[in-house]
């Protein structure tokens, strides 16, 4: 919806109700866990998660607590949180969990992949520019 709607994915929140100033990839990695989705499938989690990243959300300083003193977090600090919150749930379905902890995986993949490549267009790009390498030493 914001997307859609032309927001801008590197603008922050005030810090009002929530208590925390955050820019919408942090709102999503801090919230996915007390959405119900954990009790669920994680709907569209990863999807999310990836058109953020493709609109050019930051990875750095997406989140932090409303108080003197508080640190920004980054998008594998929050994501490294969901995990273990995920591995502390008591007595919850295990076929869940794993489909969660899958969902989690394939966010880390993108989170790591876009920062090691350094923007969303890259991290797509680099399947493709393999494949012409491996192409260019074939033909040699």
């Amino acid at each position: 919806l914001l997307l859609a709607a032309g927001g801008n994915v590197k603008a922050r929140t005030s810090g009002g109700g929530s208590g925390y100033i955050e820019t919408p990839l942090g709102r999503l990695l801090r919230t996915v866990r007390s959405m119900n989705h954990v009790y669920g499938p994680v709907r569209n989690f990863p999807s999310k998660v990836a058109a953020l990243l493709r609109a050019g959300a930051e990875l750095d300083d997406i989140c932090v607590r409303a108080v003197s003193g508080a640190s920004y977090m980054s998008a594998e600090n929050l994501l490294r949180q969901f995990w273990q919150f995920i591995n502390s749930i008591p007595g919850a379905n295990p076929t869940v969990i794993a489909e969660t902890k899958e969902k989690c995986i394939e966010c880390k993949k993108m989170i790591t992949g876009v920062r090691a490549a350094g923007s969303w267009k890259a991290y797509i790009r680099r399947p493709h520019k393999d494949v012409c390498a491996v192409r260019g030493l074939v033909t040699k």
